[in-house]
């Protein structure tokens, strides 16, 4: 239904490789292997080629396993997961990457109450929502509302998982949806080439929480070499690691942005599985 909604919607599809030169984040939580007479890793994200492949086509996305060398013995990590990945030019902010992943989740909830109310039923799980009910929350406001409902004062730049199922709690509440998109969150937690969102350190970054649980990062990224530098030099790392994929940027790269869905948090969440 992910693919189908995008082939519809004139995303290209494509297939990007899994063993990797450098770390798309910075080079944390990765699996080093030993590729002939070098040193290779297993791609924790196609975040570069998705960029890559804006420049020419605009719209895309890809469906396969990334890699990341997590923590595993939890609920919430998987080493070795099922990723849905978008990247799409010319966007004007994160508002637009929202709004079609509403579209795309409610397109494809739809159609899953419709084909498979059996298994919802199976599972003792309720018919999936109308996503584009679903809310736009800043990131500072979702602060100010946990502290007021439930006196949580110990966030400062990211939330942790029972302010995930709070805020959810909230959402459910005031829109009849468990789910909320947090918009804003701190620029220094975020990847280096995530755009800024004003001057304040907040990030063109966003994440959509779903019954309890984050399934889905995305935001706007840096669309100038310049801007990328910087934001390299600032984390701490060589731009030359980086030159492959900024010779890119020197020749134009539209605004863009995009996301990921988790494929396999998206699954325990619509059928309510604990793990």
């Amino acid at each position: 239904k992910f693919r189908e909604f995008l082939r519809n919607n004139e995303f290209t599809e494509i297939m990007t490789s899994k063993i990797v030169s450098s770390g798309t984040e910075g080079g944390t939580n990765l699996f080093q292997l030993k590729y002939f007479e070098k040193v290779a890793y297993l791609a924790q994200s196609p975040q570069f080629y998705k960029e890559q492949c804006v420049a020419g086509l605009e719209r895309v996305f890809e469906t396969g396993h990334v890699y990341r060398a997590e923590p595993h013995a939890t609920s919430r990590h998987l080493t070795e997961y099922f990723s849905l990945d978008i990247e799409m030019g010319f966007i004007q902010g994160p508002e637009e990457l929202i709004e079609l992943e509403k579209q795309l989740l409610t397109k494809i909830f739809s159609e899953i109450n419709l084909e498979f109310a059996d298994t919802l039923n199976l599972f003792q799980q309720p018919q999936l929502p109308d996503m584009n009910k679903a809310p736009t929350w800043e990131f500072n406001k979702c602060l100010e509302l946990l502290k007021y409902h439930f006196n949580r004062t110990d966030l400062v730049d990211d939330l942790d998982g029972l302010a995930e199922k709070q805020l959810c709690e909230l959402a459910a509440a005031e829109c009849g949806v468990p789910a909320v998109f947090v918009l804003g969150f701190a620029l220094q937690a975020r990847p280096f080439y995530t755009a800024p969102r004003g001057s304040n350190g907040d990030a063109q970054s966003f994440d959509l929480l779903f019954r309890g649980l984050e399934i889905t990062t995305g935001g706007q990224r840096l669309h100038k070499r310049s801007q990328l530098e910087k934001a390299i030099v600032s984390k701490g790392m060589s731009v030359s690691a980086f030159e492959g994929h900024l010779r890119q940027f020197e020749t134009g790269m539209p605004p863009h942005g995009g996301f990921a869905i988790g494929a396999e948090r998206l699954v325990s969440q619509i059928l309510g599985l604990g793990n």
